[in-house]
């Protein structure tokens, strides 16, 4: 059975990129985006990694085995995963060596020291296409609207800003929330030609279309401690043996 237009699962996704394939849509870079005018529809396909590398290693797969390119923002100061730990590494370096795009997910709300916000982020759009050993040549911020307004409009050298990105209409499935209804839909019916999408892998790597946010969430978090817990095992023989963690409300 088909997925529902409306749900949230891997195959929807699926479903959804070979809808908009089959509508003509070319899914490009911030900087390609930037240069073609002419395009009569084209996409450029976000993605924040906010909580889970693994999911978005899935999904990075999933677009790949259809010619899909993505732009893949990563979080150096996540509160969630270690980008530079050995798992998420691998994992990053994957979805790099699979064509897609990286990024710097930048967040905003956090002031190290006086130094300007630009600097910040050149800095740590350098550390991550070094740890990477990537090209990194854009930015998003992470919850922008928490930050001040001259925070937003930081020009930081050589990176191209997704936070209001001319020429597109922006859309994005923030907290499963989709103002514009199924993007299946849309990408069916080409009603919007020129489209910035921001997917959250968190959300679509699923195959429970009824999983709510706070679950995904916690699975999440599993999925993070798991992987954190393999290097663990591998390199500090005090830790033991292998926990099973769990997630539940206080």
């Amino acid at each position: 059975m088909p997925p529902d237009d409306a749900c949230f699962t891997r195959a929807a996704y699926e479903t959804m990129l070979d809808s908009a394939l089959a509508s003509g849509y070319r899914f490009v870079s911030y900087e390609e985006a930037l240069s073609d005018s002419t395009s009569e529809r084209l996409c450029v396909l976000r993605h924040d990694i906010d909580v889970d590398p693994g999911a978005a290693a899935e999904m990075a797969e999933i677009e790949a085995s259809r010619g899909v390119r993505g732009t893949y923002f990563v979080m150096t100061r996540s509160a969630v995963y270690n980008a530079f730990g050995r798992a998420n590494q691998t994992l990053l370096r994957r979805i790099a060596g699979l064509g897609h795009w990286v990024g710097l997910h930048y967040d905003l709300a956090f002031k190290p020291d006086d130094a300007p916000v630009k600097h910040w982020i050149e800095t740590e759009a350098k550390t991550l296409a070094v740890m990477l050993g990537v090209e990194v040549r854009c930015v998003s911020f992470h919850q922008p609207m928490l930050a001040e307004d001259e925070a937003r409009t930081a020009e930081p050298e050589g990176l191209v800003s997704a936070f209001d990105f001319p020429g597109l209409t922006y859309i994005s499935d923030a907290n499963k929330a989709l103002p514009e209804g199924s993007l299946l839909r849309l990408f069916r019916e080409a009603s919007i030609p020129r489209i910035h999408l921001c997917i959250h892998p968190l959300w679509w790597m699923t195959d429970d279309p009824d999983a709510t946010v706070e679950e995904l969430w916690d699975q999440a978090i599993l999925a993070n401690l798991g992987r954190s817990q393999e290097q663990i095992l591998a390199t500090e023989r005090r830790f033991g043996s292998a926990r099973k963690w769990s997630v539940s409300d206080r």
